[in-house]
């Protein structure tokens, strides 16, 4: 059985994003098992994944041999970045001898995984499917992200268009993968198998953390992750100064990649309100960095709009600081009342709740995380694939 995967799209995921985590983690454990599969990627994809530990799966590489773009976190050149590479697809296709394979998979649903897919598994006369890990959506919205999500949601569009004529569909097992499914089936007539699949975490490097002797640092809060409005970004100082007016010691640590926009903007919000005592910035963090980070913290919180699992959740739990979220029902239906949840886009309510615990320290039950680990993520997605082309033959 060989199989490839196609991940085009991930030199332009975000470091951390739950996208990007599920492909690395996913593909370290496809290697390990010894699966004959490659992988469809870009030249800086290569260099990532390979960065990452994925060495032994064997590459195929889709240069960019027409024209290259600025770097930049802006979703119209994003996009534009996608057409060239289509175009370098289709020019250069035959040079990369993408045959003989039984299963063609897409870890996202961007049209530059989707419409090679299609491609591919066409002249392979093979069985494809791909990955859909939310609906591009204008609600809890605010007005500047509604113009950002409109060209996303047109691109969704030309991708859902194409893939009704897929042999399978991954969803994950929960609310949202309910809403892609039904929406398959009522609005793009999708006739194929879906799947569900599940997010794990590295239990093995989180055991090593918390045998690790680390002190917890009393009143400081931790957010990593995208610096994007519906992921919470602009949400974080606003909830930190409610948060000073009854605890001064309080301190925020904020990590992750951000753009100069952002970068701006945060210092612009720290600048106001006179905090540059209490902020610490600290940019992108390797995996065992922010895991002693998040084991350090009273308290992590992830005041999201948007999850569609929330990966960087379960490994804050499994390192059991308090952890505070907005009660979103994909989240909620996983960690049920082990997670603190405040209403959506109430930052009164979620800088009270900082408050409380900062007083109180009550931690919550996380032996439930403990299921969810990445080798049996992969083993239930690979026998679903295996158990297709068995059926296909």
């Amino acid at each position: 059985m060989k199989i490839l995967y196609i991940s085009l799209n991930i030199g332009n995921s975000s470091h951390g994003a739950g996208g990007w985590v599920r492909t690395i983690n996913i593909l370290k454990q496809f290697q390990n098992s010894k699966i004959n599969l490659d992988i469809l990627t870009t030249e800086k994809g290569k260099f990532l994944l390979k960065k990452e530990g994925i060495k032994k799966l064997n590459y195929i590489v889709l240069k960019n041999k027409i024209l290259k773009l600025p770097k930049t976190s802006s979703r119209l050149i994003i996009f534009l970045n996608w057409l060239i590479y289509l175009i370098n697809f289709i020019l250069f296709k035959k040079k990369l001898n993408l045959k003989r394979y039984e299963f063609v998979y897409s870890d996202s649903d961007f049209f530059i995984d989707i419409i090679p897919n299609l491609i591919i598994a066409k002249s392979n006369k093979c069985l494809n499917g791909c990955a859909i890990h939310h609906l591009v959506t204008f609600n809890n919205l605010k007005l500047d992200q509604i113009f950002h999500n409109f060209l996303s949601l047109l691109i969704q569009k030309l991708s859902l268009r194409l893939i009704k004529k897929f042999d399978a569909v991954f969803v994950f097992k929960n609310p949202e993968g309910v809403k892609i499914e039904s929406f398959l089936r009522t609005q793009c007539e999708f006739r194929g198998k879906i799947h569900k699949m599940y997010n794990g975490i590295d239990i093995k490097t989180l055991d090593y953390i918390n045998k690790l002797r680390i002190e917890k640092k009393k009143n400081d809060i931790f957010f990593y992750g995208a610096a994007r409005r519906n992921k919470g970004f602009y949400d974080l100082i606003e909830i930190l100064n409610l948060v000073l007016k009854f605890n001064k010691e309080a301190k925020l640590n904020i990590a992750g990649m951000r753009s100069n926009f952002e970068d701006l903007y945060l210092k612009n919000k720290i600048k106001k309100y006179k905090l540059e005592n209490k902020v610490k910035i600290l940019g992108f963090l390797k995996e065992k960095e922010k895991f002693i980070k998040i084991k350090s913290s009273q308290v992590v919180i992830f005041p999201s709009y948007n999850e569609g699992w929330g990966i960087s959740i379960m490994e804050s739990r499994y390192l059991n600081p308090n952890v505070i979220c907005y009660n979103l029902k994909s989240l909620s239906q996983i960690h049920k009342k082990n997670v603190y949840f405040v209403k959506i886009g109430n930052i009164k309510d979620f800088a009270n709740k900082i408050i409380l615990l900062f007083k109180t320290n009550k931690v919550l039950e996380n032996n439930y995380i403990k299921r969810y680990d990445w080798k049996n993520c992969a083993d239930i997605d690979m026998t679903f694939i295996k158990t297709l082309i068995l059926k296909h033959t």
